[in-house]
């Protein structure tokens, strides 16, 4: 297997997983809820941007589990887009997951040329409610080679991507919501940081630890990602002494963390964040 289809497999995201210890998403969740399940006034596309590691798959996820949503469109599809796109195989992922496709129309769909199911494609989307989650989506050239089976008149369906683009966030001359995902505040960062590092069962006085950890936590920036590498490191650690030994070295240890879960451990920034 060539190494960008090895890390394409690695950071895939799938639907199903369900977060635990989710932190600092309900107010998103929340206005992005409204705005999918409003009848008037609809976006054609919902654009979940923010840098890496900011949980856009968890909160795409929460919005894809919601009840109001389910209640809202008929059919669903989640796609991983990613870096490495391969046209054909999203609009066949797509279509067979809005039309819940079994043994034989699943074949059918795979005979199809490109031609034709592009056009089935957006006529399913034409005539039904459907809501298309795209994830991670990295330039405005793989949207250009997508977007010719979306529809492109009005439509009860709605397609939810996530970028760390703006430049596909806003995509121009389309009808787009644009929801930019902030970093966690110090509250939300220290609640996160206890919930992953520090066990719901451990005896310890959490005063003791907190001014240390909110040192370590500027290094984080707000960034879910870093401060899941972080806790990582502090969940092994049981003294203050233990942190205060990775409070000497916390950037290295952060740094190494990222890069070594972005390379290798693609879905983890992304679908396990918070």
């Amino acid at each position: 297997m060539q190494l960008h289809e090895r890390q394409g497999l690695l950071r895939r995201s799938y639907s199903h997983v369900v977060e635990r210890d989710v932190v600092g998403l309900e107010n998103n969740v929340e206005g992005l809820v409204m705005n999918l399940a409003k009848d008037e006034n609809r976006h054609q596309v919902v654009s979940i941007w923010g840098m890496g590691g900011l949980g856009k798959t968890t909160l795409a996820r929460q919005l894809y589990h919601h009840k109001k949503v389910r209640q809202r469109f008929h059919s669903f599809a989640w796609v991983c887009v990613s870096q490495w796109c391969q046209v054909r195989n999203v609009w066949e992922r797509i279509l067979i997951e809005l039309t819940s496709a079994t043994k034989e129309p699943k074949q059918e769909i795979k005979e199809m040329t490109d031609d034709e199911i592009a056009k089935k494609l957006f006529c399913v989307m034409e005539e039904m409610r459907c809501l298309v989650i795209l994830d991670d989506i990295w330039s405005i050239e793989t949207w250009n080679l997508l977007k010719v089976a979306f529809p492109n008149v009005e439509t009860e369906s709605t397609i939810l991507l996530t970028t760390r683009n703006q430049a596909v966030a806003s995509l121009p001359n389309i009808n787009v919501f644009l929801h930019k995902l902030q970093p966690l505040n110090e509250n939300e960062s220290w609640e996160l940081l206890v919930k992953k590092a520090i066990p719901a069962r451990a005896e310890i006085d959490l005063g003791m630890y907190r001014d240390l950890g909110m040192k370590m936590l500027r290094y984080c920036a707000g960034l879910p990602l870093a401060i899941i590498v972080l806790a990582g490191v502090l969940v092994r650690k049981n003294t203050i002494r233990e942190w205060e030994r990775v409070h000497e070295n916390v950037h290295e240890y952060i740094s190494r963390g990222i890069i070594h879960e972005e390379e290798y451990e693609g879905q983890y920034p992304e679908d396990c964040i918070i």
